[in-house]
């Protein structure tokens, strides 16, 4: 029994996992509890997961971004075609930040990105010995 939450430890479990999946109102109706428990249990969960992630840090990265209600950075491994990281923003400091506390940035040779003068300076602050790559798609 979770006694935080005044239900069994498997409900708990199976909340988690099915409210990335689904809408919270729709699993709050299912087992008849709040949207706001399902929240908070959703927030554990996603902070436990997080807890768990190991970053592995390309030797090809690609920078780009995406608009989701704002601009956020979009890190990937340019090679294996998979997403590492999605930042909060895409300002200069953000992905600085983000780009010394890779772990390993010393084996990053090569950063795909567009013309954007602050990616270009996150980079070289950052990862000195990397070589950047302008992306064919924004020239």
């Amino acid at each position: 029994m979770n006694a935080r939450r005044f239900m069994t430890e498997r409900l708990v479990a199976w909340i988690g996992p099915a409210a990335i999946r689904r809408p919270f109102t729709h699993v709050a109706q299912e087992v008849g509890i709040s949207e706001r428990t399902v929240r908070d249990i959703f927030h554990d969960h996603v902070t436990a997961l997080e807890a768990h992630r190991k970053v592995e840090t390309p030797q090809w990265l690609g920078l780009d971004e995406i608009h989701l209600i704002r601009p956020r950075g979009v890190v990937t491994n340019v090679q294996e075609c998979t997403l590492v990281d999605l930042l909060v923003n895409r300002n200069k400091e953000t992905v600085t930040a983000y780009l010394m506390r890779l772990p390993h940035r010393e084996h990053v040779r090569l950063v795909t990105m567009d013309m954007w003068r602050p990616y270009k300076d996150a980079v070289e602050a950052s990862l000195p010995d990397a070589t950047i790559v302008i992306d064919k798609f924004h020239v």
